[in-house]
């Protein structure tokens, strides 16, 4: 049981998943974005939803496969046909039979990718079937309840840096109302903008800005409970506020590429 998710931003993508497993009643916390290329300067993210040993067991074949290859790293057109090309294999299919279970894959996955150019897309796998995501997909357990909350708090001019923030309170919520999905959440964001160093980069919930919804509840409490005493819901206000205010303090602004007069060498 899981939730995974994908989030397409104003300047690349995310993947994310939590680490919660339960097999025959017993839970256990596993880190589900798996690796599926082994070239430098290529990514290919896995996130997947169901069986996880199956999901790893793909995550291998397509580490193992020949289809990501230097020339499919180059961008990310070469880089989706080798996917494609991957999902076409006998090895795949092969596989695929041996894993389905009564006419339907044991996982369904995120995909996530990034090839030298700087290019990134997202995708959903399912089988032998590959649904591009236009703005955002949750699957898994908790993939309603994650739903709900992305259509809330998605924009699509968010850059990765708000992004992340926010798919940290998608996730926490399917972790709190679903059965089966919890532990910590790992979150990739993949830049598509040159200049962002690093390119690639791992978030986790304790990095994250936690308690959005604990700040809102006592701020909501005393707008209907007059009971509450006005110091009570002045003290909420003001809490909620400075952490907020704080929080802007601590976000960085993008920086701006550096601009050199041209040598006589450029010119």
């Amino acid at each position: 049981m899981t939730i995974a998710a994908g989030f397409r931003c104003r300047d690349g993508v995310i993947i994310a998943a939590d680490e919660r497993i339960t097999e025959l009643n017993v839970e256990r916390n596993q880190k589900k974005l798996l690796d599926c290329s082994r070239i430098p300067g290529c990514f290919v993210k896995l996130a997947p939803a169901g069986d996880f040993e199956a999901a790893s067991t793909c995550a291998e074949l397509m580490r193992e496969n020949g289809c990501f290859n230097e020339v499919a790293a180059e961008s990310i057109r070469a880089l989706k046909s080798a996917l494609n090309q991957f999902m076409q294999s006998q090895e795949y299919l092969n596989f695929l039979g041996i894993e389905i279970q009564d006419g339907s894959p044991s996982f369904q996955a995120i995909i996530a990718l990034q090839a030298r150019d700087f290019k990134t897309d997202l995708y959903c796998m399912e089988g032998t079937r590959l649904y591009p995501i236009q703005d955002y997909r949750c699957i898994g357990a908790g993939y309603d309840i994650g739903m709900f909350f992305a259509k809330w708090l998605y924009r699509p001019i968010f850059p990765l840096s708000l992004m992340n923030q926010v798919v940290i309170q998608v996730l926490r919520a399917s972790k709190g109302h679903s059965s089966g999905v919890g532990g910590p959440s790992d979150i990739a964001c993949l830049s598509n903008v040159p200049i962002m160093a690093p390119r690639f980069v791992i978030h986790n919930d304790a990095e994250l800005f936690w308690g959005i919804f604990d700040l809102l509840r006592p701020v909501l409490y005393g707008c209907v409970d007059r009971t509450i005493p006005d110091d009570d819901f002045r003290r909420a206000l003001e809490n909620m506020l400075k952490r907020i205010v704080d929080k802007r303090a601590l976000t960085m602004l993008p920086e701006e590429p550096e601009f050199q007069e041209p040598t006589k060498h450029d010119l």
